[in-house]
This record gives C-alpha cells, sequence and structure tokens, in this order.
C-alpha cells in the first residue's frame, strides 16, 4: 500500500482531517503510533463533540507543525482496503482501530441504511465487534447526540417548510440570518433536508437559499 511508501522515510507525519474522514484518520494515527511514528492531526475546523469517543480526538490541532515533512489525507479513502491492510501489516487490529472504522461505517452507510448494505459490509461489521469495536456506543454518540446549533436549525427549517405536488415535495428555504441565529451551518442545513425525506409520501426536498435553488435532495 502506497501508505508505507509514504511513511518510511518521514521524521513528523501529519494527517489532514475534516468531518469526513476523521475516523479513518485516527485509525491510521494508531497505526503509525504503532509504527513508532511522529504524528500529528491537524484539522481546518472544528470537529462534532459527538466524535469524541473515538481515540485522539483531543489529538487535533488547528495549526501545522512547521518541522512536518509528510502531509497525508485519508478523505474519500477505502475503509475495506485499509482494514486488509492493517491486517496484513498488524496480525490483528486493536480496540483503537477497530472502534474508528466502525463509526466510519456507521456514518459512511447511513447506520446500516443504505442501500449500499451488502454482505461484506456486514461481515467486516462483525469482524470490527469481535475487535472491541461495540454498535451501542457508536450510534449512543453518532446517532442519538447532535449539536444545539442543529436542533435549533431543524426547528426553523421544519417551520419554513411547505409541500407541494400532492405532498411529494418538501420546499424549504434557509437564509443568513438562520445561520446567524442558530449557529448552524449549511452541513447541518444539508442533514435537516435530508431528513425531510422520511415524511410519508415525500420523494424530493428542494432547499433555497435567497429564491434560488442551492439543492435538490431525492
Amino acid at each position: 500500500m502506497y501508505l508505507l511508501q509514504k511513511i518510511e522515510n518521514s521524521n513528523h507525519i501529519v494527517i489532514k482531517v475534516c468531518k469526513n474522514s476523521f475516523f479513518i484518520s485516527s485509525a491510521v494515527y494508531t497505526f503509525l503510533m504503532i509504527k513508532h511514528k511522529k504524528v500529528t492531526l491537524v484539522s481546518n475546523e472544528e470537529l462534532p463533540l459527538n466524535f469524541s469517543f473515538v481515540s485522539w480526538y483531543e489529538k487535533v490541532r488547528l495549526n501545522m507543525p512547521t518541522s512536518a515533512d509528510t502531509v497525508l489525507s485519508f478523505q474519500g479513502s477505502d475503509v475495506f482496503e485499509l482494514y486488509k491492510f492493517f491486517q496484513d501489516e498488524l496480525g490483528k487490529i486493536n480496540q483503537k482501530i477497530a472502534i474508528a472504522l466502525y463509526a466510519d461505517l456507521m456514518l459512511r452507510y447511513d447506520f446500516c441504511r443504505s442501500k449500499e448494505c451488502n454482505g461484506t459490509f456486514f461481515a467486516l461489521l462483525s469482524e470490527l465487534s469481535e475487535a472491541g469495536a461495540t454498535h451501542k456506543i457508536c450510534c449512543e454518540n453518532l446517532l442519538y447526540r447532535e449539536s444545539l446549533a442543529l436542533a435549533r436549525l431543524r426547528s426553523v427549517m421544519f417551520k419554513n417548510m411547505f409541500l407541494s405536488n400532492n405532498a411529494t415535495v418538501a420546499n424549504v428555504e434557509i437564509c443568513d440570518d438562520d445561520f446567524r441565529h442558530t449557529g448552524a451551518s449549511f452541513e447541518d442545513a444539508f442533514s435537516v433536508a435530508q431528513e425531510m425525506l422520511k415524511i410519508v409520501n415525500v420523494i424530493q426536498v428542494v432547499l433555497k437559499k435567497d429564491n434560488a435553488v442551492l439543492k435538490v435532495f431525492k
């Protein structure tokens, strides 16, 4: 795997993380620690507090260390390929890696509700559970806990929503004031819009901002 080539002669490795890559990055961080490498996690955004049950959350910093000679990013990485790599290199993964990969799968596959879930997916969940990952803890933190900003924005968006096309299309408009008053982000707005697809009969959600279509969810 290219990872071994990248780190072989590295003295100080930086892993750039974001909300979508933190869990895989945490697993790689653990692997590199096992290999006795100096590693720093760097993010240009604050990570959600409900990610803190995964190892190394508290190690993430916002500034890039000047001594770094290698920078890695794992956004979009294949979790199945990475798991096989860890097995090949370590023989058996530890609990820190198992929990991180399990959390990534939960978010990536919408807590087992994605149409992409297959036998390989469930087999990997089972192996990660045997290695120490706990489904209950992952769901309690990722599925049942959210920021106050998101909760406030949800209230605003559902209040502003109206149905059309025989109640099959949910229309909702947001503005800059909504973000200022709630402290929420565009990502939060997209999350709420996705939730609206759960409404009975709704097959499409049209999210607008400043009278222009921002995104359509189906």
